[in-house]
């Protein structure tokens, strides 16, 4: 009987490192690298084109269900977009929407879609994204995006202008143009995240680390005691 209090008092102790460790860690990345306002984000880089607009695809999201507990989208994340117009003579547009709607709004409009967004650097220098973008060539002209009423979340203004989504059940895309609807879309943009049920998450992992300690702890003073 010794003998098995000993392995599963050790067994135990390995899980709870495990458990304090990833808390910790989430606890770390939630109060050391978030912002002021609690998101964890991407520097900001600059982007251009000739074109329309530049485009996130597909962007597809579900929020989960279980019978009766439907889990709300602001409680699991919140997402940031803040950008600036480069230009001094133009002013910028930010705007997510329904799949349907924007694919339907940009239809013959050239614009660049952005295919790949990869992020590089570390927590103490800061994250970068690298961009790999495809042009889709058009001749028509879009009316102002300022003027359609489709839009989940949009902003627009001259300065720096931040946008927030809590996303729903559904495909979108992420659109960012000049305010007018212009051609050559020159702006500087950055993301951020925020989870809300990181802390709650972490806090867990923290007190079911704590309490397998106690348990491991007391399995092996019992196989070691005479």
């Amino acid at each position: 009987m010794r003998i098995v209090f000993l392995i599963v008092g050790s067994i135990v102790l390995l899980t709870a490192f495990g458990f304090l460790v990833g808390g910790g860690a989430l606890l770390w990345l939630n109060t050391t690298l978030a912002d002021d306002e609690g998101f964890l984000s991407i520097q900001s880089q600059p982007v251009e084109t000739d074109s329309h607009a530049i485009i996130v695809k597909h962007v597809n999201v579900h929020v989960a269900e279980w019978g009766w507990w439907r889990v709300s989208s602001t409680d699991v994340v919140t997402i940031r977009v803040r950008g600036f117009s480069n230009s001094p003579s133009k002013r910028i547009f930010l705007g997510i929407a329904k799949e349907s709607d924007a694919s339907t709004y940009l239809a013959g409009v050239a614009y660049d879609e952005i295919t790949r967004l990869g992020v590089s650097g570390d927590p103490f220098r800061g994250f970068t994204f690298e961009v790999e973008r495809t042009t889709h060539l058009g001749g028509a002209l879009p009316s102002g995006p300022t003027s359609q009423t489709f839009w989940t979340a949009s902003t627009h203004g001259s300065g720096t202008q931040t946008l927030y989504w809590s996303p729903e059940d559904g495909s979108y895309w992420i659109v960012l143009m000049n305010e007018d609807g212009s051609a050559d879309v020159d702006v500087t943009v950055g993301v951020g995240v925020k989870v809300p049920v990181l802390s709650t998450i972490a806090a867990s992992l923290l007190f079911l680390g704590i309490l397998a300690v106690i348990i491991g702890g007391v399995l092996i003073y019992l196989s070691l005691r005479r």
